[in-house]
């Protein structure tokens, strides 16, 4: 199982690529919709649900958040994606390990279709400024897949694709090897923007998201996962700590730092993000200091 995301701009061929790709598939690859505005968690509930339901099948989408991020200011004057929203998807994207292909036909006919489309909208530094961005945008890139040829693009993305079944065993966020696992405790179910499956919904999302931010803890460094399921349930922590390659581990909270005791798993501990969101008036820098010390007290 793969899932496969197909960038690059209008005109160049993803939404073609992808029906191929499924076709060619025999039914082992599901074409799953882009993401719609204000729709984050939703969509990544959808996905997280797709992939339960369909293990053994790969998952394509064509346009994801390189084209939020790009066209949003080039066309509507502002980004589809909030800098959290990013923050969350790319943690997502890369805990599911999914290939991202940039797609660059770098032809004549490619560049004339999407200065047609946004005749008047983008001019040629426009589409300049798109393909930069692509390329700058490639540290989460899997491959640049470069051609002319719509046939060449497919077959060389097929090639990276493989069908070993899946087991989505929690909500965890991130690279699957980090130096520091941060545990959380259990979605707050009376959260407004609560969804099933999105670890870091919320305000306590936001919170931590400003404080990794300011501690340098990128999602190539650090995992983050709850203790508890949605029902209440503790996950199978040590195997989990065990299957990261035993990292550092910092629990948010006291409940998450309890359930990481009964595993016999060592962690620091920090409050609970939403502790400091109401008794210490959003203190991002406190916080990200907080999370430097646990991270160093683990050794």
């Amino acid at each position: 199982m793969a899932i496969i995301i197909l960038e690059g701009i209008d005109g160049i061929g993803k939404s073609t690529i992808a029906q191929r790709l499924v076709e060619l598939d025999g039914g082992r690859s599901l074409h799953f919709p882009h993401i719609a505005k204000n729709r984050l968690f939703e969509w990544l509930s959808q996905m997280q649900q797709a992939l339960v339901d369909f293990p053994d099948m790969n998952v394509v989408v064509d346009r994801l958040h390189l084209s939020e991020l790009a066209y949003g200011p080039l066309v509507r004057g502002e980004e589809g994606l909030t800098q959290f929203e990013i923050w969350v998807l790319e943690g997502w994207l890369r805990a599911h390990d999914a290939y991202l292909f940039l797609l660059d036909g770098h032809n004549q006919h490619t560049l004339d279709r999407f200065q047609e489309r946004y005749r008047g909208v983008v001019d040629w530094r426009g589409v300049s400024q798109f393909l930069r961005y692509g390329f700058e945008f490639s540290h989460l890139t899997k491959t640049l897949v470069r051609s002319a040829d719509l046939n060449v693009m497919v077959d060389r993305i097929r090639n990276f694709i493989t069908y070993e079944p899946v087991t989505i065993t929690d909500d965890g966020m991130g690279t699957v090897m980090p130096e520091v696992w941060f545990v959380g405790e259990q979605h707050n179910l009376k959260d407004k923007n609560f969804l099933p499956n999105t670890t870091l919904s919320g305000g306590c999302g936001k919170h931590l998201f400003k404080a990794f931010k300011v501690a340098g803890f990128n999602w190539d460094r650090v995992h983050v996962s709850n203790a508890y399921d949605d029902d209440g349930v503790p996950y199978p922590l040590y195997d989990k700590w065990a299957a990261l390659g035993y990292p550092k581990v910092v629990a948010l909270g006291g409940k998450a730092m309890a359930a990481l005791a009964a595993y016999d798993v060592r962690s620091a501990g920090v409050w609970h993000p939403q502790y400091m969101r109401r008794f210490h008036a959003n203190d991002v820098l406190g916080y990200a200091e907080n999370l430097r010390k646990a991270v160093e007290i683990c050794g």
